[in-house]
């Protein structure tokens, strides 16, 4: 694996939301690439929090194959999930590489810890498993702490969206298998 940078995965993050912008219809539906993504919508009704909707998109690249195949092995490249508990809204983003790596996640998240339930926004960049950077901040957007290392404060919101990666790439791989070419 290639070694990462904050910076090289900023670029790649860059590059992968002008792709999706493209893939964006335009005011007349008109598109400059054709989509590509997985879209999930998923509605439930849970105890005590009410209706429940989670929307689940997945982009793809194709991996480069030296064989003259028609449809290339796919890789999932970039996540996003939308989703709610009784009012409380939720936002997250990933980043992968071509090797299912995380790089990157971005996630918006109410406070839970505290009574004021003001969001949160946490930024986290990795070289394989190694953490390169972390970054929070307040509601109002104020940096809250910027390093190397995970405040205790954190740190469970962390492994949870650590996890969620984890799922995303696996869901991703089990609906690739899944779709017919």
């Amino acid at each position: 694996m290639a070694q990462q940078t904050a910076q090289s995965i900023r670029e790649r993050y860059n590059a992968i939301h002008e792709v999706i912008q493209q893939m964006t219809p335009d005011k007349d539906g008109e598109t400059m690439l054709p989509k590509e993504y997985i879209d999930l919508d998923v509605y439930q009704n849970l105890p005590g929090t009410g209706g429940h909707n989670e929307r689940i998109r997945l982009w793809y690249g194709y991996l480069e194959d030296g064989d003259d195949v028609i449809y290339p092995p796919r890789y999932l490249s970039f996540a996003t999930s939308k989703y709610n508990y009784a009012a409380r809204e939720f936002y997250e983003e990933y980043l992968y590489d071509g090797q299912g790596h995380l790089l990157f996640v971005y996630a918006k998240t109410p406070d839970v810890e505290h009574s004021d339930m003001y969001p949160f926004e946490l930024r986290l960049w990795f070289d394989g498993k190694q953490l390169l950077r972390f970054n929070a901040k307040n509601h109002e957007g104020k940096e809250v702490y910027t390093g190397t290392e995970i405040p205790e404060r954190f740190k469970s919101e962390v492994n949870r969206v650590k996890d969620r990666g984890a799922q995303l790439l696996e869901m991703f791989k089990s609906l690739d298998k899944g779709v017919l070419l």
